[in-house]
């Protein structure tokens, strides 16, 4: 990812954090470019781009995406909370 952060993204719908791709329920393939459930991004002609997940005038896989950008904060206070786990030794027990 260009961010370095792991975001689980579906490449079908867009949609972040909810379902990987292979299992994503959405009936059809969402434009990588303007969210549209009309066309693919190999059909895209429209200059104008809209993320689905935020709404902002980008892609929906931009990386200055603020929806994106909150995950990634949430993903790291989160893994700062979680307790250091100890692997002792027998020995050291």
């Amino acid at each position: 990812m260009r961010t370095g952060k792991k975001i689980l993204i579906c490449y079908k719908c867009y949609k972040f954090e909810e379902q990987a791709t292979h299992h994503c329920t959405s009936p059809t393939q969402q434009c990588s470019e303007c969210s549209s459930k009309k066309h693919t991004y190999q059909q895209w002609k429209n200059l104008l781009k809209q993320c689905l997940n935020c709404q902002g005038p980008h892609r929906p896989l931009a990386g200055n995406c603020p929806y994106s950008k909150n995950i990634i904060r949430q993903k790291e206070k989160t893994k700062r909370q979680k307790p250091k786990q100890t692997h002792n030794t027998y020995a050291e027990n």
